[in-house]
């Protein structure tokens, strides 16, 4: 499912950034809806597992790597709350 030289790295705590070179949202999107359908079949306690996903491109060389993690962090919260208002994910449009 890791598309070719992606990295996958722990922040802190629970959060973890990926780099997927030459992936665009589109994809990414639908690599983050294929791990929510896996995590979702775990089941702790009679809870299923649920992740908030947050993201974002960087397209360009001179384009910012931390803004880009800003933005994608932003995005994670936001769909964080929307998860907790029973509201779906809007797919993201966002480039940096």
């Amino acid at each position: 499912m890791q598309p070719e030289n992606s990295c996958i790295f722990r922040t802190s705590g629970d959060e973890f950034v990926a780099f997927l070179p030459l992936t665009s949202l589109e994809v990414t999107g639908i690599l983050i809806e294929k791990i929510q359908q896996e995590a979702a079949l775990h089941v702790i306690e009679g809870v299923a597992l649920s992740i908030s996903f947050g993201y974002a491109s960087v397209l360009y060389s001179d384009d910012s790597i931390v803004e880009c993690m800003k933005i994608s962090d932003n995005d994670m919260y936001l769909n964080k709350h929307r998860k907790k208002q029973n509201i779906s994910p809007v797919p993201n449009q966002k480039q940096s």
